[in-house]
């Protein structure tokens, strides 16, 4: 009787072993995804923000640098690494222009909505 309860813990241990590899792939896709979604949608928002032209020379200069630090940002999550230093950069001149850009109402929430996800996409990141 031991045996065989011993033979079911085994076995149990060997199919969990076996499926965690597919499980990280997944959360890896997932993850990948969220990035993806996160980077563009900000990406877009930051780009009718600086067309509009209601911006200083700065904080056209911090979104510019904002948007290709995303790229660059996607870039490497699309290569397998997760660069939360060029995120935060991103994340921290968006924060200024929200906070001291010629913004309407529309504009600074739209970039409040991105910073939260990029906010949330860095703190539940799969590299820690």
């Amino acid at each position: 009787m031991q045996h065989k309860f011993s033979l079911h813990i085994l076995s149990a241990a060997l199919l969990i072993a076996g499926l965690a590899p597919a499980i990280h792939a997944q959360n890896d896709r997932d993850m990948h995804d969220r990035a993806r979604f996160a980077t563009d949608r900000a990406i877009g928002d930051l780009q009718r923000v600086m067309n509009d032209g209601n911006l200083t020379g700065d904080q056209s200069g911090r979104l510019d640098a904002a948007t290709r630090d995303l790229h660059q940002f996607r870039e490497s999550v699309d290569n397998g690494n997760f660069d939360r230093d060029r995120l935060d950069h991103a994340m921290r001149d968006i924060d200024f222009v929200m906070n001291n850009g010629r913004l309407n109402d529309r504009q600074r929430n739209e970039l409040r909505e991105d910073l939260h996800r990029l906010q949330d996409l860095r703190d539940h990141s799969w590299h820690q």
